[in-house]
């Protein structure tokens, strides 16, 4: 949905269901409270260990949304201190070597 709103414009279905979700989950989003799983009568279930898993998705919908509170979802991703390990690259091992010796290079 935030791909098809970047690339072709937001359609009304799309901002219709962006503004839905984002409202939808901008309770939990005040609170930090979000459900892992929720009843078909709307009762939250154990609490979601893992925030970002479902901010980020939320924040790239907000850019279909109209609602006033889409930039809450965003600024939610910018304030996160966790990083996903598969994003930091893995640095390559080194030997600091003195001058004057060679060293064989990896």
């Amino acid at each position: 949905m935030a791909l098809d709103a970047t690339w072709f414009g937001t359609g009304v279905w799309q901002a219709q269901q962006a503004d839905r979700l984002l409202t939808f989950f901008h309770e939990p989003l005040t609170t930090r409270s979000y459900a892992a799983t929720c009843s078909l009568a709307g009762v939250p279930g154990a609490p979601l260990s893992d925030t970002l898993s479902l901010e980020a998705p939320l924040a790239a919908i907000a850019l279909a949304a109209t609602v006033p509170s889409r930039k809450d979802f965003v600024q939610a991703v910018w304030a996160q201190r966790q990083i996903p390990r598969l994003l930091i690259p893995r640095a390559r091992p080194f030997s600091f070597v003195q001058a004057g010796t060679s060293s064989a290079a990896p």
